[in-house]
């Protein structure tokens, strides 16, 4: 058995999401699933969407919920997706992402998520799972991804807080890879928790008052002064196959 299957035989036990259940979790969770859904999922609810690297299946039931009954999951951990099914999820399946994605018609899908998932792969994997979203999503169809920021002063922490990581990312990165796949654009954005109080909106602004520093010294070092620059320890990117797309 390799580490990989050792490890994610029991990643759910591992793994923080051991305490995604837990009422101060759940109610977190729901604020950034309503987030994901209202700023990256499209208009159409009847639009195709799989979650790959679904876990126990939270953003799919929120989803499925909010009125996208065509949404499924995916999950190579058998532990999450038992977790899932015991929690009512029946839109949740076990296998590998991949070997799923193989299966699926081309053109077949609007909308692929990744959440937390591309860091655990290693190179040739991501390469080879890249190429079969691109297959299998429609001509104006795109990727959401969630991932290790690498530009991040913090991403250490995100990076090397779990076994099960083997890299991390950049917008470089990340744009090599979309053209690698075929895709014609690529955005990225802050992982920002919502505002949703006095102390979350106290935070926000003392993080927009860090990138400002952080934007400077960039700045001073390369001679680039960009504040479109990411640093939050995680990112938000979008890969559509089209040269446009509004999200």
């Amino acid at each position: 058995m390799s580490y990989r299957e050792r490890l994610y035989r029991k990643y759910h036990s591992i793994s923080e999401h051991r305490n995604a259940s837990s009422p101060l979790e759940e109610k977190r969770s729901k604020r950034v699933y309503a987030m994901i859904v209202k700023r990256f999922f499209p208009r159409n609810k009847s639009a195709k969407i799989i979650d790959l690297g679904c876990g126990s299946g939270g953003l799919v039931s929120y989803a499925h919920n909010d009125g996208y009954k065509a949404i499924e999951g995916v999950d190579g951990s058998e532990e999450e997706v038992r977790v899932a099914l015991k929690r009512g999820r029946t839109n949740v399946s076990l296998n590998d992402i991949t070997s799923y994605l193989r299966g699926c018609k081309d053109e077949s899908v609007d909308l692929i998520t990744s959440f937390d998932v591309i860091e655990h792969l290693d190179r040739e994997e991501l390469l080879n799972l890249s190429v079969e979203i691109f297959r299998v999503l429609k001509g104006r169809g795109y990727w959401v991804l969630h991932t290790v920021n690498a530009a991040s002063p913090f991403s250490g922490d995100i990076r090397y807080g779990d076994l099960t990581h083997e890299q991390a990312f950049t917008f470089t990165s990340i744009k090599q890879l979309a053209l690698y796949a075929g895709f014609g654009t690529v955005k990225i954005f802050e992982s920002a928790v919502p505002a949703h109080g006095l102390l979350s909106l106290v935070r926000k602004v003392v993080w927009k008052v860090v990138v400002f520093f952080f934007t400077v010294a960039h700045a001073a070092e390369t001679g680039n002064l960009s504040f479109r620059l990411v640093w939050t320890r995680n990112l938000y990117a979008v890969l559509s196959k089209t040269t446009k797309f509004d999200v």
